[in-house]
């Protein structure tokens, strides 16, 4: 989450200091926000951007156990969000959604 918004978007790399972001829509440089990652929120703001891609980074750094966990949860995740996609579009077929 931004201060100028809620900005979807994908987690390309994480590391204690920061993530590389794959978006839709570009962000500003200098933009503060929080990132949210499952139950863990890091304040930061915007480095760099380019081609869909953009720098947060964190304004403190995230503990090294903290990353580990968070990249073993990033498949269980993804996997998560994959089958609610996909009940959806199997409601939506059938009428439901």
């Amino acid at each position: 989450m931004l201060m100028e918004g809620v900005v979807p978007c994908r987690i390309d790399n994480l590391s204690i200091g920061g993530a590389r972001l794959q978006l839709d829509v570009p962000l500003k440089l200098g933009c503060p926000g929080i990132l949210t990652i499952h139950d863990t929120e890091a304040f930061g703001e915007v480095v760099w951007q380019s081609r869909g891609r953009a720098g947060f980074k964190f304004d403190e750094l995230l503990d090294d156990s903290e990353v580990v966990r968070l990249r073993y949860l990033a498949p269980k995740i993804l996997m998560n969000e994959s089958n609610h996609v996909e009940i959806f579009a199997q409601q939506w077929v059938e009428g439901r959604a």
